[in-house]
């Protein structure tokens, strides 16, 4: 999933020969949860905010690069808005 999170402009999920969620990485890699539950991977970057936000800080799990979880925390390191 990490290949197909950096160079993949769409995402189409299949599960029983039915389409199970379309659209870009951001959207679908929102829907992290629902992805584990249907048997497939996520980002490595993906679970570590996962891991982060269940632990109580206030991010947007939904992050499928380095550079997106690193944007966020910057902004909590420097007191910014909620991610």
């Amino acid at each position: 999933m990490d290949e197909i999170a950096r160079n993949a402009n769409r995402i189409l999920v299949l599960k029983s020969a039915h389409v199970l969620m379309s659209g870009t990485p951001p959207e679908v890699f929102a829907r992290a949860e629902e992805l584990l539950s249907a048997g497939l991977d996520v980002p490595q970057i993906t679970r570590v905010a996962m891991a982060l936000k269940a632990r109580g800080i206030p991010i947007d799990p939904a992050v499928y690069t380095v550079e997106a979880l690193e944007r966020q925390l910057l902004a909590l390191k420097r007191g910014g808005a909620s991610c």
